[in-house]
């Protein structure tokens, strides 16, 4: 498989009516952002964040099964904390600059999704950051 197909296939956009436990994904996207919040879940677990098409997608979030959520912008308007707790970071590479925020109910599982996020291994670029 291409890596254009990888970042295709990666993403899975989760309809508004989704609910897990007392969330309902409608509800938390307009607590997080007051427009429409693309919220996406992983079709498989990446091993590089390149396998991510930044270019396709602005400001979207990542939902995991630990109920956390993995927000991503381009910019930092009105990107603030909005839901519970919450843990910031920057990343960046050679074609993508992104604020990120893991919005999720407790300690552990930000951590939890935050040891996730950054095991992913960063393309060969002398200037990627996380």
């Amino acid at each position: 498989m291409n890596r254009a197909n990888e970042k295709v296939d990666l993403l899975k956009l989760i309809p508004e009516n989704k609910t897990w436990g007392r969330v309902l994904v409608r509800d938390f996207r307009r607590a997080v952002y007051p427009l429409k919040l693309p919220l996406y879940k992983l079709r498989r677990e990446p091993s590089r964040l390149d396998e991510i098409d930044w270019k396709k997608y602005g400001e979207f979030g990542i939902w995991r099964d630990n109920r956390t959520v993995i927000r991503f912008a381009d910019c930092d308007d009105n990107f603030e904390a909005c839901w519970g707790r919450y843990f910031f970071f920057t990343i960046e590479g050679k074609d993508y600059w992104r604020m990120c925020m893991i919005y999720g109910e407790t300690d552990a599982a930000i951590a939890e999704t935050a040891t996730f996020f950054w095991s992913l291994k960063v393309e060969d670029d002398p200037n990627a950051l996380l």
